[in-house]
């Protein structure tokens, strides 16, 4: 009998095995979503919990309307909106987000 340990990343109560399957997710949310339109439901829940890993997330987070798809130097990238209009859109980085986001161990014995 072996004693395997699994990392997971968990996200919305769902399993991801590695980082590379959150930035594919996060690609695919980038890609499905219109330019300018904002990001709703379980694609918004995803990446708030991507974000709260972002060590100035709570900066971020202050005033958020929402989070849209952009481009930007020729690619699309995330921004959040906010309320005020005060400040204009913020983009977040998504790899700084997942790097400090910690693995999960579990524990399963291999008969």
């Amino acid at each position: 009998m072996a004693l395997l340990r699994y990392k997971f990343y968990y996200v919305g109560g769902q399993p991801y095995s590695s980082k590379d399957m959150l930035y594919d997710r996060i690609e695919k949310i980038k890609s499905n979503t219109p330019t300018n339109q904002p990001i709703v439901g379980e694609d918004l829940d995803f990446l708030l919990d991507i974000f709260a890993f972002h060590p100035d997330w709570q900066y971020l987070s202050f005033g958020m309307k929402g989070v849209v798809v952009l481009p930007y130097d020729q690619s699309l990238e995330l921004f959040i909106l906010y309320k005020d209009g005060r400040k204009k859109a913020q983009q977040i980085s998504t790899h700084t987000s997942v790097r400090n986001m910690p693995a999960s161990t579990k524990r399963h014995i291999d008969p």
